[in-house]
């Protein structure tokens, strides 16, 4: 399926850059389809069955699309974002966030979020947040950055916001 954004542009441009979305159980097969299609993959992200294609045609887009293990086709548009710098002063916690997302209900009902993966694309993030001491941090950006520190804050914020502590306690958004 296409996107609805990529949909309703889809003949907006001659060509644009893609983010297949791959079923994890049909990564390598439909990976292997893709490169079979002369396409190279320039980043991937198969923990969470992403990869990046170069710009493409429409037709191109819609041979992708019909793949088997195809969840999605994604434009790859890049975003910008109003730049502030992080707060030089301590952090703020995440317990507003939290508790519009019902995620203390959630914790009460036994849900904690042992040994789930997740992945935060935002701001980057900044591993020294006190919210995040203890947290595994692993990161596969490779273009057309390399760098994953946060200097606007907002990355840190939904990464804590996920699977940070909240008074020194684990209390992320996460789901078992």
């Amino acid at each position: 399926m296409l996107n609805p954004y990529l949909e309703k542009r889809l003949y907006s441009l001659p060509v644009q850059p893609v983010l297949v979305e791959i079923d994890p159980n049909q990564l390598a097969a439909t990976l292997g389809q893709i490169t079979g299609l002369n396409l190279p993959i320039v980043s991937q992200l198969p923990a969470f069955g992403f990869a990046a294609i170069p710009p493409v045609s429409p037709s191109v887009i819609k041979k992708i699309n019909s793949l088997p293990g195809v969840r999605m086709v994604h434009a790859n548009q890049v975003k910008t974002i109003f730049q502030l710098p992080a707060p030089a002063d301590e952090w703020f916690t995440t317990s507003e966030s939290r508790k519009m997302l019902g995620a203390e209900d959630a914790f009460r009902e036994g849900y904690n979020g042992e040994a789930i993966k997740v992945g935060v694309t935002d701001t980057g993030v900044d591993a020294t947040h006190p919210q995040l001491q203890g947290t595994e941090f692993y990161s596969t950006i490779s273009w057309p950055f390399r760098e994953v520190l946060d200097e606007n804050g907002h990355g840190s914020h939904v990464a804590s916001t996920v699977a940070g502590k909240l008074y020194n306690t684990p209390l992320g958004v996460l789901l078992k």
